[in-house]
C-alpha cells in the first residue's frame, strides 16, 4: 500500500508552480487530452470541415470570438473541437494532428478582462503542457512533443488568438 501511495504522490502533476485555479485547468486540459487523442473514430465532436460551425458554437458558449487557429505552416492540419467542462465553466478543446499522426490539444477557457500572463510551462507525466492568459482566453496547449516544439505551436496560436 505505502508502494501505491508513494507512487500516485511521484505521479501527480507537476504544475506545482502554478496558481491552483491554473493547476486545475492543466489537470482538466492533460485529462482531456488523455481521453480523446487515441480515439480514432470519434477524436472530435465537430470536425475541421464544419469549422465554421464549430467556431459560431464554441464562440456562443465562452461568451468569447473564439478564434481557431491555423497551424498548417508548421505542419499540423486542424482536426476539429467540442465543448467540454472545465472548473465549473464552459471549455473548448480543440485538437490538431501531424502527418505522423502525432496530436496536440488546446483547452480554452473564458478569462477575466484585461488579465494576462505571460506562458508557463509543466510535464504532466508523459505529456508537456503551456498555459498563458491573454485579456479574454485562459489557454492550455497539451503534447507528447518536445518542450522547444510544443512552445513553438504555443507562440503561434498565442499570435493568432490576440
Amino acid at each position: 500500500m505505502a508502494i501505491g501511495a508513494a507512487g500516485g504522490w511521484i505521479s501527480r502533476g507537476t504544475s506545482t508552480g502554478f496558481a491552483s485555479a491554473d493547476t486545475k485547468l492543466v489537470d482538466a486540459a492533460v485529462a482531456a487530452y488523455s481521453l480523446y487523442t487515441p480515439e480514432v473514430v470519434h477524436p472530435v465532436e465537430v470536425r475541421a470541415d464544419q469549422q465554421a460551425h464549430l467556431t459560431t458554437w464554441l464562440s456562443k458558449r465562452l461568451d468569447r470570438n473564439l478564434v481557431v487557429p491555423d497551424l498548417n505552416p508548421i505542419g499540423f492540419r486542424f482536426v476539429g473541437g467540442r465543448l467540454l467542462p472545465a472548473e465549473g465553466q464552459p471549455a473548448a478543446q480543440l485538437m490538431y494532428e501531424d502527418g505522423t499522426g502525432q496530436r496536440v490539444t488546446f483547452l480554452i477557457v473564458a478569462a477575466d478582462k484585461g488579465v494576462e500572463a505571460s506562458l508557463r510551462y509543466a510535464r504532466i507525466g508523459s505529456l508537456n503542457t503551456f498555459l498563458w492568459t491573454d485579456d479574454s482566453v485562459r489557454c492550455v496547449l497539451v503534447g507528447g512533443l518536445p518542450p522547444d516544439e510544443l512552445r513553438g505551436i504555443a507562440t503561434r496560436a498565442y499570435e493568432q488568438f490576440g
